[in-house]
C-alpha cells in the first residue's frame, strides 16, 4: 500500500513538474502551456509581442479584472504588459459606470487599465444620463469614459438645452463632452443667434464639438439658418467654428457675402477671424486689384482663402493670379512676381516669389536668386533662393569660412543668420551634414541646426 501512495504522489510531481518546464511562463499574466501555443512573433529585442493560440485551445490569463480566459490570440506591449486578447464567453468587468458584459476582443493600456472592449450589455449610467449602447465602449487610462455608440436615441440637458442624441458620443478625459450627434433638428443658442443644426444622414462629422471646457467650439448648421454677426446677416454652409469665449472663428457663405477690409467692401464666399473680431483670411467671390507703390497686384474669385490680414486689419499675404512686374527700392530691375505675395506689418514687401532667376546685390556677392527673395521692412534683403552656383560658396561666419549652398539669410546689419550646408563640418565638437541648415544670432553666436518658422515669418533654432 505504501508503494502505490509513493508511486501516486511522485506521479502527480512529474505532471505538475511538466506543466511548469513545458510551459511559457509570462510576468503578468503568468503561465501559458505550449501545447496551446501555436506560433509566437516578437519584438527586434526578443520581447514577445504576439501570442498566437492553437484552434480550440484556451488559457486562463491573470488580470487587474482577475482571471480571465482567453482565445485566438494575445498581445503585448513592449514594456511586457498585456495589450490585448480575444474572451472565450461573455465577461463581467468592473468599471467606474457599474459592471459591463464584454464580448470578443479586449483591450489594455499601458497600466493594465480597461482601454476597449465589444459590449454585450444593454445599458450604461454616465453621471446622470442613462444610454442604450451596442459594439464597441472604450476608456482613457484613468478610467474614465472616451467614447461609446448609442443603440437607441439618447437625452441629455445642459446649457445648450435639452438635446436628443444617436450614433456615438465621445468624451474628454475630465469626463466633459467632446462630441455629439443629434438625433433630430434642434435650435442651439449662441453669440450670434439661435442655429439650427442636426439629423445628418450617415454623417461621419458630429453636429456639436465642445472644448474640455465645456464651450462649443463647432457647429454645424443646416440649409437656410440665418446668423447674426459685425458682418451682418450671414447664411452659413456646413460647419461655423467658434473661439472658446463664443465670437466666430470661421465660417463658410451658401451665399457670397459683402465684408469691411482695408479694401473696401469684398465679395467673400467664407472667412476667418482674429480673436479680436477682424478678418484673418478670406476666399474671394469675385476678382480683386491691389494699387501699392511696388506694383498693381491682382487676385481671382477661388475656391479656397487667397487674402490674408494681420491682427489690425493691415494685408499679409495675397496669392495672384498672373505675373506681376514688381520694383524694390533700393535694387534696380523689376522682379517678375508669381503665386504670392507677403507683406510686413508696416506695408512694405516681405517676400516674393520670382518667375525667373535674377542677380541681385547681397551681402554675400552678387548672386542669381530664385524662386523667392525675402526682405526687411527697410527693404535691406534679408533671405533667397540661391540658384546656378556651381561651386559652393565661401562665407564668412564668427566660426570661420563655411561652405554654403542653396539659400542663405542675413540679419539686417549683414551678418550671416542662416545658410545651407554645402561640406560636413564640426563645430562645438558637434557634427553637421550637408545639406543642413545651421544658423547664427545678432552677437555671433551659434544657433545649430535652425528651420523656417512660417507664422513667425522667421528662422528659428530647431
Amino acid at each position: 500500500m505504501k508503494k502505490k501512495y509513493f508511486y501516486f504522489i511522485l506521479a502527480l510531481l512529474i505532471i505538475l513538474f511538466s506543466q511548469q518546464i513545458f510551459a511559457l511562463r509570462l510576468r503578468y499574466i503568468g503561465t501559458i502551456p505550449n501545447r496551446s501555443i501555436q506560433k509566437i512573433i516578437r519584438f527586434k529585442r526578443r520581447k514577445i509581442s504576439k501570442i498566437i493560440l492553437k484552434p480550440r485551445r484556451k488559457v486562463k490569463l491573470r488580470t487587474k479584472y482577475g482571471r480571465l480566459w482567453a482565445k485566438k490570440s494575445i498581445d503585448f506591449y513592449k514594456n511586457r504588459r498585456l495589450k490585448s486578447f480575444f474572451l472565450v464567453r461573455k465577461t463581467l468587468i468592473k468599471t467606474p459606470y457599474g459592471k459591463i458584459k464584454c464580448r470578443g476582443k479586449i483591450e489594455f493600456h499601458p497600466n493594465n487599465r480597461l482601454k476597449a472592449c465589444s459590449y454585450s450589455a444593454n445599458k450604461i449610467r454616465v453621471f446622470r444620463n442613462l444610454f442604450w449602447v451596442k459594439n464597441k465602449i472604450v476608456f482613457y487610462a484613468n478610467k474614465r469614459l472616451k467614447q461609446l455608440q448609442l443603440k437607441k436615441t439618447g437625452r441629455i440637458k445642459n446649457k445648450w438645452g435639452h438635446l436628443r442624441l444617436k450614433d456615438e458620443i465621445s468624451f474628454y478625459v475630465n469626463g466633459n463632452f467632446k462630441t455629439l450627434f443629434l438625433a433630430k433638428p434642434q435650435y442651439i443658442k449662441t453669440s450670434f443667434g439661435k442655429i439650427l443644426t442636426g439629423s445628418r444622414q450617415k454623417s461621419s462629422n458630429p453636429d456639436l464639438v465642445f472644448d474640455s471646457n465645456k464651450n462649443l467650439i463647432k457647429i454645424f448648421a443646416r440649409p437656410n439658418s440665418k446668423i447674426k454677426t459685425i458682418y451682418g446677416y450671414l447664411k452659413p454652409k456646413g460647419f461655423i467654428q467658434l473661439y472658446h469665449n463664443g465670437k466666430l472663428q470661421k465660417i463658410i457663405l451658401n451665399q457670397p457675402a459683402r465684408i469691411k477690409s482695408i479694401f473696401g467692401k469684398i465679395k467673400v464666399t467664407g472667412f476667418s477671424t482674429h480673436p479680436n473680431g477682424n478678418i484673418k483670411s478670406c476666399t474671394l467671390a469675385a476678382p480683386l486689384v491691389y494699387k501699392t507703390k511696388y506694383g498693381v497686384f491682382r487676385a481671382s474669385k477661388s475656391n479656397d482663402d487667397n487674402l490674408f490680414f494681420y491682427s489690425k486689419g493691415r494685408i499679409k499675404k495675397m496669392k495672384i493670379n498672373s505675373i506681376t512686374p514688381i520694383k524694390i527700392p533700393g535694387l534696380s530691375g523689376v522682379f517678375k512676381a508669381i503665386e504670392q505675395i507677403k507683406w510686413h506689418k508696416n506695408g512694405s514687401i516681405f517676400e516674393i516669389q520670382i518667375e525667373e532667376p535674377k542677380k541681385i546685390k547681397t551681402p554675400a556677392g552678387v548672386l542669381s536668386v530664385y524662386p523667392h527673395i525675402r526682405f526687411y521692412p527697410n527693404h535691406k534683403i534679408y533671405g533667397a533662393g540661391i540658384f546656378g552656383q556651381r561651386d559652393p560658396l565661401r562665407i564668412r561666419t564668427p566660426n570661420g569660412i563655411i561652405l554654403m549652398k542653396s539659400e542663405l539669410a542675413w540679419h539686417e546689419e549683414g551678418e550671416i543668420l542662416m545658410g545651407v550646408l554645402a561640406d560636413e563640418i564640426t563645430i562645438h565638437g558637434k557634427k553637421f551634414r550637408i545639406d543642413e541648415k545651421i544658423g547664427f544670432n545678432k552677437n555671433g553666436k551659434f544657433l545649430g541646426r535652425v528651420i523656417w518658422d512660417a507664422e513667425k515669418g522667421k528662422w528659428v533654432k530647431e
